[in-house]
């Protein structure tokens, strides 16, 4: 397999479901412009089979119309080399299956704040999912069918982000097929193969609640069973778990996993404030901060650790500019050691090093009484699985197309000596004024790329005993010993260490431009 696909360079596998294969790319363009990315791209083996391309376009149609903080966002829909892929937001955390996980492995129970917080978040997408209008002016009412903790991204700075609409549907627009979902989290009605509506992903949401707030994984426990009534969860309430366990809490929760969908929450609205209003009565921490300290505690240094990594990925996939064809004639030379020729990364591949997974859980097959498709807008062909994406406009994948004459091909390396084609002389005069032009800008670009770089510091905290958590201004930076990149130069930074069981120690830092680096080692004294 190319390491590189199109404009973007892949460099890892996350993941293989039933439809797709997800991967963790960079998109690189000119002037030093790169993004990391996930790509979804359709499995080879369905190639040419119109069931999961209809599928892949509507998930990529409806993936366009959603735009929320709460949901990962979908940046480019194309088809290259026959296969359809999607480019959609790169959310650096895990999922909150594997914090359920690893917080089993670890005993540490998830903190009742952090799964409010998460289920907060997941309302809000689900509201805006269920309830935001099209370009027409007409409620898309879609319904995501997949809510499970693989598909709640939970960032390392404390965002909760909904993924994967691959399976979703719009209400009332009839569709073939079967169930879609996932036994233990798929809604009663659902199961009964009824008409749904938000309320069915309202009760999935609610079982990922159960798990969150019980650390009893309830639905995991059902995974690969068939569909059927076995497949409801049996749910105690959590008083009879455990006492400690917040009665207001669980009268907030248990509506929500009611078999009859009447006795649910009417929308992701009505969830959300009867969550924010039951963290407020129990004095619970449900933000960001809360949720970043709760991921740093139970991952520790292994967070920093895939910070490097993914650092390094980044390194290795640096956009760099072209150069010219051998003995072109210039009048301006570039500064020394500028290329204008884009090379593939030195030790590209899709074996990397180890990144953190983006999981993606692929649904199961068609639901009934709703539709496989969103409605099209003014001025876009029909949703009827037969849209036909634009081709790739960039092949070159670095912001120079092929359609730039001889310039451009041979600088990339595409011809032999004896193969080149000679331009007439008017031709030739106006590629040498052309590469002049570019190289100027790739200078200039380098210069402010150079300026650009020379804003930031690097801050290192080591702490005796380690495993101290240092904060600026009560923003939690890292668990110590920890390195910080991307210091801001002439920023004061009012450092506070503090560690149970020993006095909170303080600073104040500022790196500037003589001295972009610091390094602090601090001993911790005993003491409350």
């Amino acid at each position: 397999m190319k390491a590189k696909f199109g404009r973007y360079i892949f460099l890892k596998k996350l993941a293989v479901g039933g439809m797709a294969e997800i991967f963790l790319a960079r998109r690189v363009s000119f002037g030093g412009f790169a993004k990391f990315v996930v790509i979804k791209r359709l499995l080879p083996e369905h190639k040419g089979k119109s069931t999961y391309e209809r599928l892949f376009l509507s998930e990529a149609r409806t993936g366009a119309l959603i735009h929320h903080p709460n949901i990962v966002s979908l940046y480019d829909l194309g088809q290259l080399d026959e296969q359809y892929f999607m480019a959609m937001e790169y959310v650096h955390g895990v999922s909150a299956a594997e914090m359920l996980n690893r917080a089993a492995q670890e005993k540490k129970p998830v903190p009742l704040g952090v799964a409010i917080r998460i289920g907060i978040g997941v309302s809000n997408a689900l509201q805006y999912a269920h309830h935001s209008v099209g370009h027409n002016s007409e409620p898309l009412r879609i319904i995501h069918h997949d809510i499970t903790p693989q598909n709640i991204e939970l960032s390392f700075d404390g965002d909760v982000k909904l993924l994967d609409f691959g399976v979703a549907t719009q209400v009332g627009r009839p569709s073939s097929g079967g169930r879609r979902g996932k036994p233990g989290f798929i809604s009663p009605e659902a199961l009964r193969r009824e008409p749904l509506d938000g309320r069915s992903d309202l009760y999935s949401l609610g079982v990922v609640l159960y798990e969150l707030s019980t650390g009893r994984r309830i639905g995991k426990a059902l995974d690969g069973t068939p569909f059927s009534a076995e497949s409801i969860p049996e749910f105690l309430p959590p008083t009879q778990l455990d006492e400690r366990y917040p009665r207001s809490l669980e009268d907030a929760l248990l509506p929500v996993i009611a078999l009859e969908r009447e006795a649910r929450p009417d929308s992701g609205a009505t969830l959300a404030k009867t969550l924010r209003e039951t963290a407020e009565k129990l004095d619970l921490d449900t933000s960001a901060e809360a949720l970043a300290a709760y991921l740093l505690d139970l991952m520790g240094a292994e967070i920093e650790v895939r910070r490097s990594e993914l650092a390094d990925l980044g390194r290795r996939s640096d956009p760099v500019r072209r150069q010219p064809p051998a003995g072109t004639s210039l009048t301006r030379q570039p500064p020394a050691g500028t290329s204008l020729t884009r090379q593939p990364p030195a030790g590209t591949s899709l074996d990397g090093d180890a990144v953190p997974s983006q999981e993606s859980g692929e649904g199961e097959a068609p639901a009934e009484g709703v539709s496989d498709t969103v409605p099209s807008q003014p001025g876009e062909p029909a949703a009827t699985g037969e849209y036909d994406p634009p081709p790739e406009d960039d092949a070159t994948s670095g912001g120079f197309s092929e359609a730039e004459g001889a310039f451009s091909m041979v600088g990339g390396g595409l011809y032999g000596e004896d193969q080149v084609p000679r331009p007439p002389a008017s031709r030739s005069v106006f590629f040498a004024v052309l590469a002049v032009a570019l190289i100027g800008v790739g200078w200039l670009v380098g210069q402010t790329g150079s300026q650009s770089q020379a804003k930031h510091g690097v801050l290192s905290v080591a702490t005796d005993p380690p495993g101290a958590r240092a904060y600026d201004s009560g923003k939690l930076l890292g668990l110590t010993p920890f390195e910080a990149l991307q210091v801001e130069l002439d920023h004061r930074i009012d450092l506070r260490i503090k560690m149970p069981g020993h006095v909170e120690w303080k600073s104040s830092v500022t790196l500037t431009k003589d001295a972009p680096q610091h390094a602090l080692s601090v001993v911790l004294k005993p003491g409350t």
